[in-house]
């Protein structure tokens, strides 16, 4: 029972998206340190030019984006989840440190494809395990909502004194001359 005067307890996160959460998190981290590299692997290491880094990011989104429509309707179906988020993962896992074997342009276009594959795959379902993991009453979605309403008001409170405070002192200088 909490105590009187006491805040009330923000419900705890639930462990499947605590997990899912980490794991993106190791994941984005990993894809950050290899990602801003294969333009520099690709021109110096490989002699690739333009075409190739083009390609490189184009084929890889639009794989990732075709790939997320097919998830997405997996992801409908519950059993589907986990096999697709772990596939997802594993896919990223194996394809990044094959990139620095790369012997031509295309390895790594073919690879960064590849590692987006997994992210179209994993995407989907991940977000319909945390949306269910997530649920919350109606009131508690009202009680939010209502919170950061509050919060938004509050934080433009402040520039708007600023604004009054300025146009305040601007309209005493020019009186002043």
């Amino acid at each position: 029972m909490a105590e009187r005067g006491a805040a009330p307890r923000a419900p705890r996160l639930p462990p499947v998206v605590l997990g899912l959460g980490v794991v993106s998190f190791l994941n984005d981290l990993a894809s950050e340190m290899v990602y801003p590299l294969l333009p520099l692997l690709m021109t110096r290491g490989l002699g690739a030019g333009a075409l190739a880094l083009g390609a490189l990011d184009g084929i890889a989104d639009a794989v990732s984006a075709a790939v997320k429509l097919g998830a997405g309707w997996l992801s409908d179906r519950p059993a589907w989840r986990r096999p697709l988020i772990v596939g997802g993962y594993v896919a990223a896992a194996v394809t990044r440190p094959l990139m620095a074997a790369a012997g031509a342009a295309w390895h790594v276009v073919a690879l960064r494809a590849a590692d987006r594959v997994g992210k179209g795959a994993r995407n989907p379902p991940r977000d319909a395990v945390i949306a269910d993991a997530a649920r919350t009453s109606d009131t508690d979605a009202y009680k939010v909502c209502r919170d950061i309403a509050k919060a938004i008001e509050e934080q433009l409170n402040y520039p708007g004194e600023i604004k009054v405070t300025v146009i305040r002192e601007t309209r005493v200088i020019e009186f002043a001359r």
